[in-house]
């Protein structure tokens, strides 16, 4: 930006919604003269906020590890910020919202922050193929990756405030509610939501690469909270504990070994309604005990679903599709008797939210990978 508007001093702010969850006061002015003004579902994103990405067990970088920072960090608060803006902050046009930019510069400090925390927290050495090849923002101006390293080095800027926030803005919480929107091991959804009156899916290859051992059709969000139930073979199971243990699994029907477990929605289509956003939901998978008792249920809080993610993933045409990495550990059952899993979808509303149908989801299912993947 410096570049293209020849001011070397060119500075952007940041929008610390850890101290202040509401907009600033220079983008709510709604008169005609305000170049900051756009309308918007929200202007409060108190209900998108997570410590979790700053969590002492998340002390890898890259996406691809496990308790890594940059999917904890976009998984929440980067992605449902979006959703609970909503209007064009829910798209993929975001950036013509002039908050787009402030909500950015404010991911880039929480990252220098996360860095400058220490405690075991490392990035990528400047060595790793990590950093190789560069950014291309036009076909005249790029820059390489190992140059975003860190802010000082090549970019020469620093943030006013550069630690981690350690506190949710409490005051601004309504009714006691608070979400947790990133998972760090597993975590206890009770009570799980109804389960919703979807079908079956059934086990089958689903590419080259992948093999569903089961999932339910046509699953259909709203403003309640709903489950997706569907049967999963013990022996598919057992393949799911292999990869959890960190060996390749197998299943009937395919010669492939699985090395990663995800739970993939398929051909998502958002309502004229769910599309202007101000909503999100928390996505679980949920595996009961073997004696069918809430016990020893094992509930992973996998990421967010919002209008954003399935806006940015149509962005280049096709169906929508998201997958969702179980990382290796989460699981911990070592028996499926009962034979029956969900996965829940929470629903988490901004003070402004829509009623009725929201989200379309063809297939959700829980799929093996022969793809390496743990975050």
């Amino acid at each position: 930006m410096r570049i293209v508007s020849g001011d070397s001093k060119l500075v952007l702010p940041y929008w610390d919604y850890y101290s202040n969850a509401t907009l600033p006061a220079e983008f709510t002015n709604a008169s005609s003269t305000n170049p900051l003004y756009v309308p918007r579902v929200n202007t409060n994103v108190r209900q998108a906020l997570t410590l979790a990405p700053f969590a002492a067990t998340v002390t890898n970088f890259q996406r691809g590890l496990y308790n890594a920072f940059e999917p904890s960090l976009e998984g929440a608060p980067h992605n449902p910020v979006h959703d609970i803006i909503g209007n064009v902050m829910a798209t993929m046009n975001s950036p013509n919202d002039p908050i787009f930019w402030l909500h950015h510069a404010n991911v880039d400090r929480l990252w220098v922050a996360w860095v400058a925390a220490g405690g075991g927290r490392k990035m990528p050495a400047t060595t790793n193929s990590y950093w190789l090849g560069s950014h291309t923002y036009t076909s005249t101006l790029t820059m390489q990756r190992s140059s975003t390293y860190d802010t000082r080095t090549n970019l020469q800027y620093y943030y006013q405030n550069e630690f981690m926030p350690t506190t949710m803005p409490v005051a601004q919480l309504p009714r006691g509610e608070v979400h947790q929107v990133q998972a760090h091991g597993n975590e206890r959804l009770l009570p799980i939501p109804p389960a919703g009156p979807f079908k079956p899916g059934g086990r089958k290859p689903t590419g080259d690469t992948t093999f569903s051992i089961g999932g339910a059709l046509a699953v259909g969000l709203d403003q309640r909270s709903v489950s997706a139930q569907f049967p999963v073979l013990p022996e598919d199971w057992a393949a799911v504990q292999e990869i959890m243990r960190g060996n390749p699994g197998t299943v009937r029907g395919s010669a492939r070994k699985y090395r990663s477990v995800q739970v993939v929605l398929d051909n998502l289509e958002l309502t004229d309604e769910g599309m202007n956003g101000g909503y999100f939901y928390q996505v679980y998978l949920n595996t009961p005990s073997a004696d069918g008792t809430a016990n020893g249920q094992t509930s992973v809080l996998l990421g967010t679903l919002g209008a954003f993610q399935i806006n940015g993933a149509s962005h280049h045409g096709g169906p929508a599709r998201l997958s969702y990495t179980v990382a290796r550990g989460l699981v911990r059952n070592q028996d499926l008797r009962v034979g029956i899993a969900s996965i829940s979808f929470i629903r988490v509303d901004g003070d402004n939210s829509p009623r009725g149908a929201t989200i379309g989801i063809g297939e959700a299912r829980l799929e093996l990978s022969t793809e390496e993947k743990d975050s």
